[in-house]
């Protein structure tokens, strides 16, 4: 009798190989409403959809279009968003010091709520399966076009939920959604492009993109992933837990991997990798709280250099600040020794290259120094730093347009200050040499200026004064 009640256990249990953090999630994520409610009304649209185009007055195209549309609103966006609130719900409710009591680390905390997340979705893909089968049967589709298809949309649900759950740690909501919006609509892009590919029997998109472009994108969408989950298991981890050095170190190696293939490929648009990392790594490394636990600095100067890279590998904003200036000379060597791919794109490697490198930089680093100047106790840096560079960039959108004209007001020349628009000068062929020349200086006295004020405030931090509250 025990044998059989132990047997029935195993068939309706998890199994103990599975994490808890899965699990636990699994339990309830299986049981809310919103899922229970996005697989009922999938299966009967789906059902509908099938049972209308098996008529003889049906619409084959349609009939693939509505499958994919409703497939890809599920997976893309229903279950993705699920994520925005993971783990900004544990922090509200507090149930994270809970959760640490079972020796759990964050990044098991944070894996196992996308990994549970991911099931769902899976789940979801795999109950589709069979009105796949059945529009084979009934002909009119592309067998192997729509299976890569169903691949791709599954991988990018796995890359937007990653997204997702990282956005969960800022408690700011206009945070979250200033990079949800654009990322959901890139996704409405892809979306519209690939049904309508379908539709007309040209496979998709991902399927035309040949070797490279599959190497290309495949690992840079696997890397993004993790850094994503890394960077939010860092934010709930308790102070003497290190996970930036090891991101960094990753983030390092894939931006010279980005700035490698972008010159060996010769390729203009290839430059997107490198810019895109190297914006992903500065707004990760510029918004950390400096740790105060001394253990986490010893591992460093136990080996030899240890002090050096401890500038460069440590966490918080200091180090993150001589981390972006080195990724910003890596940059602009590079522009400087391999001036192909940037004379493809258009734009001079000796000058422009460089000068646009340059103000990236600048505009990374100018709301970092803001912030230790106006709020440097803000329990969540990324927070303050996403709302300057936010205002930054809108005042510089609104200024921009006076230096296009070729002719600068005074209300431009003060906007020069900012960054953005320095560098647009600095590019602006319109312009004289003389506003050329001032534009790029203006860039490298408010890299100094950031560079001056980020070392002040860290020895004042290193002081141990009273009044600085981490």
């Amino acid at each position: 009798m025990s044998e059989m009640k132990s047997s029935e256990t195993s068939l309706v249990d998890f199994s103990d190989s599975i994490g808890p953090m899965v699990v636990k999630e699994l339990r309830q994520g299986l049981r809310t409403r919103a899922f229970t409610w996005a697989f009922v009304i999938v299966q009967a649209l789906l059902l509908l959809f099938m049972m209308s185009g098996f008529s003889e007055y049906s619409d084959s195209r349609a009939t693939a279009g509505s499958f994919w549309v409703l497939l890809q609103v599920t997976l893309l966006f229903v279950m993705p968003l699920r994520g925005l609130n993971a783990l900004n719900s544990e922090v509200r409710l507090n149930t994270m010091e809970l959760i640490s009591l079972t020796r759990m680390s964050a990044w098991r905390i944070t894996a196992g709520k996308w990994l549970a997340l991911m099931s769902q979705s899976v789940l979801l893909a795999v109950a589709v399966l069979p009105y796949i089968v059945l529009r084979y049967f009934f002909g009119g589709m592309n067998v192997l076009a729509e299976i890569v298809l169903l691949f791709v949309v599954i991988g990018l649900s796995g890359l937007l939920t990653a997204l997702m759950v990282g956005l969960s740690v800022v408690s700011n909501f206009l945070i979250r959604c200033f990079f949800t919006v654009p990322v959901v609509i890139l996704t409405m892009q892809f979306m519209w492009a690939s049904v309508d590919r379908v539709t007309r029997g040209d496979g998709v998109a991902p399927f035309h993109l040949g070797a490279l472009g599959w190497a290309a994108i495949v690992p840079a969408a696997i890397f993004l992933g993790y850094y994503l989950l890394d960077m939010a298991a860092s934010r709930i981890a308790p102070e003497a837990v290190n996970y930036v050095t090891r991101r960094r170190l990753a983030g390092f190696v894939a931006f010279l991997v980005a700035l490698a293939i972008a010159h060996l490929q010769g390729i203009s648009a290839y430059l997107f990798y490198p810019f895109f990392f190297f914006t992903l790594l500065a707004l990760d490394a510029l918004s950390e709280h400096p740790p105060t636990v001394p253990s986490v600095y010893a591992p460093f100067r136990r080996i030899p250099l240890g002090r050096v890279l401890e500038n460069f590998l440590a966490p918080g904003w200091f180090s993150g600040m001589w981390f972006v200036l080195l990724l910003s000379v890596l940059f602009a060597s590079a522009a400087v020794l391999l001036p192909d791919v940037w004379t493809n794109s258009g734009i001079s490697s000796e000058g422009h290259g460089v000068s646009l490198i340059l103000g990236f930089t600048a505009s990374a680093l100018l709301p970092l120094a803001i912030m230790l100047l106006t709020r440097p106790a803000h329990p969540q840096p990324i927070v303050s730093y996403c709302l300057i560079a936010i205002f930054m960039g809108t005042i510089s959108a609104t200024l921009i347009p006076f230096v296009e004209r070729g002719e600068v007001p005074a209300l431009a020349w003060l906007g020069m200050v900012l960054p953005p628009v320095s560098t647009y000068a600095a590019l602006n062929d319109a312009l004289d040499v003389e506003a050329v020349l001032l534009a790029e200086g203006i860039q490298v006295c408010v890299l100094l200026f950031s560079i001056a004020v980020v070392i002040w405030k860290w020895k004042r931090l290193r002081q141990g004064m009273k009044d600085w509250v981490l």
